[in-house]
């Protein structure tokens, strides 16, 4: 596991969310981020209303979780931050 900040986890996981990866195993790895991690993201996420509260299990990510997203991806470099590689989102503007 990397020493990512808590925020560019949150924004990885959230980029899984985005690519329509559903599978928790799966989110982790391409995130890398243990399961602990994985609620604890997932929580904030809720939190910061980049993903709306679904009384179903799935989670969808909300117009303001889309264009965050968006802004991290493509301007990562003016930001100096990595996104989690092979993850690819265009952008939403």
């Amino acid at each position: 596991m990397t020493d990512r900040s808590h925020f560019q986890k949150s924004l990885d996981v959230l980029s899984c969310f985005y690519l329509d990866i559903k599978e928790e195993q799966e989110i982790c790895h391409r995130a890398d981020v243990d399961d602990q991690t994985y609620v604890k993201v997932v929580d904030s996420l809720h939190e910061w209303e980049l993903l709306e509260d679904e009384w179903t299990g799935e989670n969808a990510i909300t117009e303001r979780g889309k264009r965050v997203l968006s802004y991290y991806h493509n301007y990562s470099t003016a930001l100096k931050v990595t996104p989690a590689p092979g993850i690819v989102i265009e952008d939403y503007y």
